[in-house]
């Protein structure tokens, strides 16, 4: 038995202990033993009874000494078959099951009980059944409760009825063995990691689902040290029933509609090869592409948000990146890298894909061997310039998106040099064309304004040497 069973299987008898005992409707277990607690029986005294707030790291479905929780003992009734022992109770004429204890690999939950259709499953009702392979859920069923088949670590095939509308967070999380799971055409919502450390291949989204919570299809265990991902991912191929109104697959990405008519990337599947990302898509969740190892070829825009703490990219999925720059000029341009592998990858992607945004000036430092991945915007640009003017080596898209970064900065690179005597920058600013002869009264004007006249006077002298000496009042 694993480590978790042995662990889990006292805390199950102990609770099924407490829902057999004779005094069920005065006793509770407690963090510290048995302990007594009056259980108000009258509408009015429920509705006055304050819920008893857990402890700090306590779940609150796993709190049977609360009235006002779904596990209050005050309603709780037993119901036996021959697969399990189940507590429940019945309100408006409809049954929700709060606790099973089983030891069966086969459960089938009852369609009805004391005459009233079971239409949910309460929080955690049947987690840590590690012996559980196969379950069988009722048609009547409508909502899964959250972590309710948690850590059923055995659990290999579940079937769903075709009434069921929402699946609560965590509710197979854990259930590492599952790798089927057809979700019915009636499903509107999936909670925040629902299917976390699973092994789902393959799932289909019904056109009735509205709601996909966070890193619900990220299926995978954590793994702390690659590189900032919070999970992987089995799921190879992900797709959407038509006529979904909420959700579609958008260049291989499963995207979610917003109301300006833009997307928001969920998730990529595993099997994704070509991934574009395109002018609609507004943002990318963390985890959208936790799950992908094979993608060939990512295109992305410059206007696409991505989480400011969670590098978008693992560092062995991508081979090539194209990214499409805009700027407010109205210019734009594409640049398309072949990805390196080991810690160049990693610096590429994390320069790339800084603080929720991209930046080319860190991006083109980063892929460049020659510059080092510096933080500081003037070393940036002025390693920029520096390549700019002795372009040997660059290609023809490198040298319009450095020519772009140093452009539109060039007054405050001249400014920065100034401070630090830098001539050697102010010549290579001279060198690549981009302080010209037209610019240079600007140059100068700035350097005059912050008081640096000698490297002012460096650049009318290096002007009046590559462009001629043409009189210019430059305001000396």
């Amino acid at each position: 038995m694993s480590q978790q069973a042995l662990t889990q299987t006292p805390r199950r008898e102990e609770r099924a202990a407490a829902f057999s005992s004779p005094a069920l409707s005065r006793r509770a277990v407690g963090g510290r033993g048995t302990r007594t607690l009056r259980l108000p029986h009258t509408a009015a005294e429920r509705r006055a009874t304050p819920r008893t707030p857990a402890p700090p790291g306590t779940s609150l479905s796993r709190r049977a000494d609360d009235p006002a929780s779904p596990f209050s003992l005050k309603a709780a009734s037993a119901h036996c078959t021959d697969q399990a022992e189940y507590r429940y109770r019945i309100e408006a004429g409809k049954a929700c099951i709060l606790f099973a204890d089983s030891s069966s690999k086969d459960l089938t939950i009852p369609r009805a009980i004391d005459g009233a259709p079971v239409t949910a499953i309460a929080a955690g009702a049947f987690s840590d059944l590690v012996a559980l392979e196969r379950v069988s859920l009722p048609n009547s069923l409508t909502s899964i409760g959250a972590e309710a088949f948690a850590r059923c670590t055995n659990l290999r095939d579940a079937k769903l009825g075709c009434a069921l509308e929402s699946i609560g967070e965590g509710a197979f999380r854990g259930c590492s063995h599952l790798e089927r799971l057809d979700l019915p055409k009636s499903l509107t919502s999936i909670g925040d990691s629902a299917f976390s450390n699973t092994s789902l291949s393959q799932l289909i989204i019904p056109s009735s689902c509205v709601n996909i919570g966070g890193d619900a299809l990220c299926t995978g265990p954590s793994f702390p040290g690659s590189a900032g991902l919070a999970y992987a991912s089995s799921l190879s191929e992900v797709s959407v029933a038509p006529g979904n109104r909420a959700y579609g697959m958008h260049g291989g990405v499963l995207c979610r509609e917003v109301p300006d008519g833009r997307l928001d990337a969920v998730f990529c599947p595993g099997s994704a090869d070509d991934v574009v990302l395109g002018e609609r898509v507004r943002s990318v969740a963390p985890s959208t592409f936790a799950g992908t190892h094979r993608i060939a070829h990512l295109i992305v825009f410059e206007t696409v948000s991505f989480p400011e703490k969670t590098p978008p990219l693992p560092n062995r999925a991508c081979d090539r990146l194209t990214i499409d720059f805009s700027t407010p000029r109205g210019t734009s341009w594409e640049i398309s890298l072949e990805l390196p592998s080991g810690a160049v990858r990693k610096c590429i992607i994390d320069a790339a894909f800084l603080g929720g945004r991209i930046h080319p000036e860190a991006l083109a430092c980063a892929y460049d061997d020659s510059l080092p991945q510096v933080k500081d915007e003037f070393e940036q640009t002025r390693l920029m310039a520096a390549r700019l003017a002795r372009p040997v080596l660059l290609d023809e898209a490198h040298k319009a998106l450095f020519r772009s970064v140093v452009d539109e900065s060039f007054v405050s690179l001249c400014v920065h040099a100034g401070a630090r005597s830098n001539w050697e920058t102010l010549d290579d600013l001279m060198d690549s064309g981009i302080l010209d002869g037209e610019r240079a009264p600007e140059a100068v004007s700035a350097l005059n304004r912050f008081g640096f006249t000698l490297a002012a006077a460096h650049v009318i002298d290096g002007k009046e040497k590559r462009f001629g000496s043409q009189c210019i009042d430059y305001g000396i």
